[in-house]
């Protein structure tokens, strides 16, 4: 690397407020959630796999609210998906997670 080159300015990142208590415990909740829900995906996902097969699923508290084998269509169809469990449902489990 040349060190003669010059280095690139910082972009200046707007500085949020900390987050009150009870905003950091409602993170911390929807973790816990999210977490419990990816267990419950991994603890059923043979019944999940005769039901949905090859298919994406959404999960909240731990049941299946959308399924769709479009993931496009799926993301249209729940808004709130960033913040829920989604896996997609495939006999080929590795082939999942590429």
């Amino acid at each position: 690397m040349d060190r003669t080159a010059k280095a690139r300015p910082k972009r200046r990142r707007e500085k949020l407020p900390p987050l009150t208590r009870a905003e950091r415990q409602e993170v911390a909740d929807a973790m816990r959630l999210f977490e419990e829900d990816t267990v419950w995906v991994d603890d059923h996902y043979q019944e999940l796999l005769e039901k949905y097969p090859e298919q994406w699923i959404v999960v909240k508290n731990k049941t299946v609210i959308a399924s769709d084998a479009d993931l496009d269509s799926l993301v249209a169809r729940v808004p709130e998906l960033p913040f829920l469990c989604r896996e997609f449902i495939t006999r080929d489990r590795e082939e999942a997670f590429l």
